[in-house]
């Protein structure tokens, strides 16, 4: 034990190369035919003072004349220009080509060019001014705890109204996207099963994130200017996107060990402990605009949610959790929104057991639940469903060799 936390001293005791000296990062903005956006993240990025440590490479898909122009219109300042062949026809979806042109880009700095760690930008972001030293300081994070595979600038519930503390970090179990770093060896696991659409959600997959996190900071330290996109619509931008808080101050973050997860879980534990506990189906948005101060838990089952989501004005399912611990300001106050099926630092007395009797029956093409269920002299118990909706569990009933992501309407 005294050699595990001397090890852990000495990670922490100087950050002020957070990189590991063989180390050779990048960054890489993504981009396709969005040009008034490509030229405002380009300006932005390149005002940043740390760029000069960085190789950066702008990626296009596929020929557009005025991309390339725009794009060279930045080699002088260090930008280098990668095209990416943009294949398929005019019917290929938007997320297949999207999926196409990360993976062509990433194994060629990977795999061809060597780089060590890579930061993922896309052509409708303008950066914080610390954007850069963020990522310089808690790189180290990926080197020294397993359980982390990403380091993220973004945070999905970071809106003005829910955020405050700037040195605030967490451990983010939905994979965020939007501004994120990751290392070599992860591109070598992930490259060779990198899916053929949707490759965020794909991430996000208990088969692919292997209980892995991304850290992310309270305050976003990158913002989204992209109304419209492949998986952007106008609606989804103003209610999710346009409140979001971007980071205007230095702060020093301090010692980050408590990111580490044999630190983190039990601090998520006493912070549950300690809280004022309040029901979903009470008058919690009155007490919460009459307290001040105090930390106020929330605990919540999946047809409970939306009442929370509506109040909060957060994603409709839970993104920036922690094991589906989500925590924010709101009104001075600490919410801690917790589901109690699957949340595991909730106090016992809170939590929702899957019930041992429960079994999984694999069901006809066609056949509903009651009817499956029913076939086997058994009854349908809805509320076990989120116990069973993982890849995990389905996996050892059908023999998929692969799993991809497509959005259903429901």
């Amino acid at each position: 034990c005294m050699l595990a936390l001397l090890i852990i001293l000495l990670c922490f005791g100087d950050r002020s190369t957070a990189f590991e000296n063989d180390s050779n990062p990048a960054i890489v903005i993504f981009g396709f035919e969005k040009t008034r956006s490509l030229r405002l993240t380009l300006e932005s990025l390149t005002r940043l003072d740390e760029l000069p440590d960085f190789h950066v490479y702008a990626s296009q898909d596929g020929p557009n004349e005025e991309v390339t122009n725009i794009i060279k219109s930045f080699e002088d300042q260090g930008v280098t220009h990668i095209i990416a062949p943009r294949n398929g026809t005019n019917e290929t979806e938007g997320h297949v080509h999207v999926c196409r042109h990360y993976k062509h880009t990433l194994d060629k700095l990977f795999l061809e060019l060597n780089h060590s760690h890579v930061i993922i930008l896309e052509d409708d972001m303008i950066f914080a001014p610390d954007f850069l030293s963020y990522f310089r300081t808690l790189a180290h994070l990926l080197d020294i705890d397993p359980s982390i595979w990403c380091i993220s600038s973004w945070n999905d519930n970071g809106r003005s109204m829910l955020v405050s503390d700037p040195k605030r970090l967490f451990r983010n179990s939905f994979f965020p996207g939007l501004g994120w770093m990751l290392k070599r060896d992860l591109w070598l696991e992930l490259h060779p099963i990198w899916p053929h659409g949707h490759w965020d959600h794909w991430m996000r997959l208990d088969s692919v994130r292997k209980d892995r996190d991304c850290i992310s900071p309270e305050i976003s330290r990158n913002y989204n200017i992209g109304l419209e996109g492949t998986n952007m619509e106008i609606q989804t931008w103003g209610r999710h996107f346009r409140s979001i808080k971007l980071n205007k101050e230095a702060v020093d973050f301090g010692d980050l060990s408590y990111l580490l997860k044999q630190n983190y879980d039990p601090l998520m534990q006493n912070l549950l402990k300690d809280a004022t506990v309040l029901n979903v189906s009470g008058n919690f948005a009155e007490i919460l605009r009459k307290d001040r101060n105090l930390t106020f838990l929330i605990p919540y089952t999946e047809d409970q949610y939306h009442v929370l989501a509506e109040e909060f004005r957060i994603w409709k399912l839970p993104r920036s959790h922690y094991h589906f611990l989500q925590i924010f300001s709101f009104k001075e106050n600490r919410i801690i929104l917790a589901d109690q099926n699957r949340c595991p630092f909730l106090p016992e007395n809170l939590r929702i057991f899957q019930d041992e009797k429960v079994r999984a029956i694999v069901g006809d093409l066609n056949q509903d639940c009651h009817e499956t269920c029913a076939s086997h002299s058994s009854t349908c118990h809805s509320k076990s469903f989120p116990f069973l909706n993982r890849i995990s569990n389905i996996s050892s009933v059908f023999e998929c060799q692969r799993y991809d992501v497509g959005i259903a309407s429901h």
